[in-house]
Order: structure tokens, then C-alpha cells, then sequence
């Protein structure tokens, strides 16, 4: 069950990364990994939208639109302060569900992007510390790059063409943490609550038989007195019926 959830962007993302590596440059090398290794079809680029759809509803569609990442986050401390590092799956480290144990993870497949922002870290590191909050999960989006508009051509003003500019990339993460605890007492809660419906239909059951039975039973008792001697059996089995029916119905 998520405890807690943020939404943020990555601070940091235009500077070089604690590798000493151009975030910028490098996020063109993994994204067009993931593309070469089918991670999204050309279909999917641009949130699936045609020129034609753009054009018609006026749009501005990132490259990336619509997709998610993997990734991770990482504490770390920064003059003495601390801070959470955000890190990129690349397409090595591909994750089809992007969960975590809050534990220290190499980075072979992961690359720096930048930083949960100053003001959110004691929010974080709240949860962070938490020892009921074993696992967390991301997804990061990717905003900048290129982008799709449409404007007016030029040379034609009855025409609409659709330009491609390209923007710094930026990043866009999806936190939540996650109370394995309440996971588990809900579950608890749940098979509880189903042990006592199913008692209850049980007990519906059981009444619905019982009220037969005290129609039943008074007919059996009464046919049993005019097959005296013979019938003091069936006069015994339909009182002691009866009393079991009318414990049961009540």
C-alpha cells in the first residue's frame, strides 16, 4: 500500500553529473539505446500523435511524450547537508517494474541525472527513515528534447506545417513509498473479512434448512401417531428434529 507519494523535477539536469559527465549529451545516447533495442516503436515518439492530429488540435508534443523510465534515487550528502541523488535506468538495466528496497544499489545501470529538489529532501527523508517503509517505486518522464508544433507556412497561409524545435531535457519523477506492514494487515483484514461472509452465508444456510424442518418435522410427527406401535421411532426422530430446527432457525 503507498504511504506516500511526490511528484517533482529533477534539479541539476543541465550540468555535468557526479561522473563529470554531460547530462545533456548523454541522455541522447541512452534514449536512442532504448529506441535501437525496440524499448518503443516510432509509433510511440511524440505521445502517439500523427502531424495530422497536431495540426488539427493545435499541439505541442515532446518526443518522449507518454513514455516512462526506470530508475532510482540514492541518499547522499552534499556540505555536510543531505541530499538525494535521481538516477536513469539505461536501457541495460531496463526495468519492467521499476520497484526498490531502500538499500544501496551499484550504478552499472544507472545514470546521474541530477537531484530531488532542496526543498522536498526532509519530506523524502522523512519516509526515507521510516523503518515500515521497506520498498519504494519510480517512473521517470522525460520533457525537452524535440518537440512537434504547428504553424502557419510562410509561403502558403492557408496551410499549416508542422515545425520541429528541440528544448534542454528535463526530468519528471514519480515517487511513492510503499508500507509493506499495511500491506500485509490489510491482507489479514481481507481473508478475515472473507472467513465471515462465508460464516454468514453458513449461517443463512442454516436457517433456511431449519425453518423447512419446522415444517417438516410437525408433518413427520403426525404421521408417526397413526402407525403406532410401529411408528414411535419416526414420533422420536421428528421431536428431536424439531428442537434442533427451532435451536437453529432462532
Amino acid at each position: 500500500m503507498i504511504a506516500h507519494s511526490i511528484k517533482f523535477n529533477v534539479k541539476g539536469t543541465t550540468f555535468k553529473n557526479e561522473d563529470n559527465i554531460d547530462i545533456q549529451k548523454e541522455i541522447k545516447k541512452i534514449t536512442k539505446e532504448y529506441r535501437n533495442n525496440n524499448y518503443f516503436s516510432k509509433e510511440d515518439l511524440y505521445g502517439g500523435y500523427t502531424n495530422k492530429d497536431i495540426k488539427e488540435m493545435y499541439m505541442n508534443v515532446s518526443e518522449y511524450e507518454g513514455i516512462t523510465f526506470g530508475g532510482k534515487i540514492e541518499l547522499s550528502s552534499y556540505k555536510d547537508e543531505p541530499c538525494f541523488k535521481v538516477y536513469i535506468s539505461t536501457y541495460e538495466g531496463v526495468e519492467m517494474y521499476h520497484y526498490h528496497k531502500k538499500e544501496k544499489e551499484t550504478n552499472e545501470k544507472y545514470f546521474h541525472i541530477g537531484y530531488i529538489p532542496k526543498e522536498l529532501v526532509d519530506e523524502v527523508l522523512q519516509y526515507w527513515n521510516d523503518e515500515e517503509i521497506t520498498k519504494y517505486i519510480i517512473s521517470i518522464s522525460i520533457t525537452g528534447g524535440k518537440y512537434k508544433h504547428s504553424e502557419m507556412d510562410e509561403e502558403d497561409y492557408e496551410k499549416e506545417k508542422i515545425v520541429i524545435e528541440e528544448l534542454t531535457y528535463g526530468f519528471v519523477v514519480d515517487l511513492a513509498f510503499h508500507n509493506e506492514k499495511v500491506i500485509k494487515k490489510t491482507e489479514k483484514i481481507e481473508k478475515t473479512e472473507d472467513y465471515i461472509q462465508t460464516e454468514d452465508e453458513k449461517r443463512k444456510e442454516q436457517k433456511a434448512s431449519a425453518k423447512i424442518g419446522l415444517i417438516a418435522y410437525p408433518l413427520i410427527f403426525i404421521g408417526s401417531l397413526y402407525m403406532m406401535p410401529f411408528g414411535i421411532i419416526f414420533t422420536l426422530i421428528s421431536v428431536i428434529g424439531f428442537i434442533v430446527c427451532l435451536a437453529l432457525a432462532f
